[in-house]
Order: structure tokens, then sequence, then C-alpha cells
């Protein structure tokens, strides 16, 4: 696509102007100056770079705007395809929601929650029983640690006591 846009610039560009010799002369001192500042950015933006790109085109004045072209395009391409996908983000965000009020307001999702739900609180019930039913059996199980100790201590001591 970017390379179709960029033969129709091209063949926009090279089409001959049907105009009098001062037009025409006027529009070739522009192409000039707009060849001229390409070139110019192009040289700044090369010596800033520390190796020069292998892949980039001598000097030639329509390699330059093709190339100015060709970026322009791609940028442009690339706003518009971010702005197509934010839209496609809120669209997706809306979308989504009212699926997800069609789906609560459904009745039969409506009765699955709720017995999710009945199902979730009895478990919590259970699981609290037995944590308590663990407790107490381990308080029992203390108590009679402490009641076996104090026996064991009073038969060394009734033993201790006969000699």
């Amino acid at each position: 696509m970017k390379r179709i846009l960029l033969i129709l610039c091209m063949a926009l560009l090279c089409l001959p102007v049907r105009a009098d010799a001062d037009g025409k002369r006027i529009l070739d001192n522009l192409f000039r100056a707009g060849v001229q500042a390409v070139q110019t950015t192009l040289q700044q933006g090369q010596e800033n770079t520390e190796a020069p790109d292998a892949n980039a085109a001598p000097a030639d004045p329509s390699g330059a705007l093709g190339r100015v072209l060709a970026e322009s395009l791609e940028k442009s391409a690339s706003s518009l395809k971010e702005q197509y996908k934010e839209e496609g983000r809120a669209y997706a965000r809306e979308l989504g929601d009212m699926l997800a009020e069609r789906i609560v307001h459904s009745p039969r999702v409506h009765s699955a929650i709720t017995t999710l739900q009945a199902f979730c609180w009895v478990i919590i019930a259970y699981l609290v029983l037995v944590t308590l039913l663990l407790l107490v059996g381990m308080q029992r199980l203390r108590a009679n640690d402490r009641r076996i100790l104090e026996l064991l201590h009073e038969l060394k001591r009734k033993e201790s006591d006969t000699p």
C-alpha cells in the first residue's frame, strides 16, 4: 500500500506542468529548493549517526524526495493506525460492557450465580465448623496431656516417697 501511494505521488510530481514559462520556472525553483532542503536534512541526519546507512541512496534529488515522501506517508499511516487501534479498543470496551449487562440480567445466569453463591456460603460454613472442631479437639488434647503429665508427676512422687 505504501509503495502504491509513493508511486502515485511520484507520478503526480513527474507530470508535465502546463503553464507558461514563468510558472514552470517557479515550480522548478520550488522543487529545487525543496530537494536542497531535504538533502541538507538528510546529510545532517547522516552526520549525526556514527555509521552511515549502507542502504542509503546516493544524493540524487528524486531519491531524497522519495524517501521524505515515504517517511511522511509512513508517519501518517502509523498515526492513523494508532487512531484506529484506540477506536477499536473503545468499541471493544463498550461492546464488552453491553454483553456483561445482558449476561447479568439473564435469568439463567442469575440463577446460576445465586446457586454458586449459596454453594460458596455452604463451603464457608463447613470450613468454619471444621476449624472449630479442630480447635476444640486440640484444646481437649492439651487438657488430656496436662492431666497425663500431672498423673505421671504424682506417680513419680509416690515412687520416690516409697523406698
